[in-house]
């Protein structure tokens, strides 16, 4: 029979732990605000006209 022995140490000390979620944390934010920042409206989208290429018209049939 054979067992299996727990580690009492941790492989990765407390420090790097939390440098990487240090980084983690800095890295989503990055993320989160070159999201919103590229969701912003620009000067150039504020004066963009809308143009129309085709019409459709949509009705619906009585039911009668």
């Amino acid at each position: 029979m054979t067992t299996i022995s727990t580690i009492s140490t941790p492989a990765i000390s407390t420090p790097a732990r939390v440098a990487a979620f240090v980084g983690a944390v800095l890295m989503s934010a990055t993320v989160l605000g070159a999201t919103v920042g590229g969701m912003q409206a620009g000067a150039q989208l504020e004066t963009a006209q809308v143009v129309v290429l085709e019409r459709a018209t949509i009705s619906a049939t009585a039911v009668n």
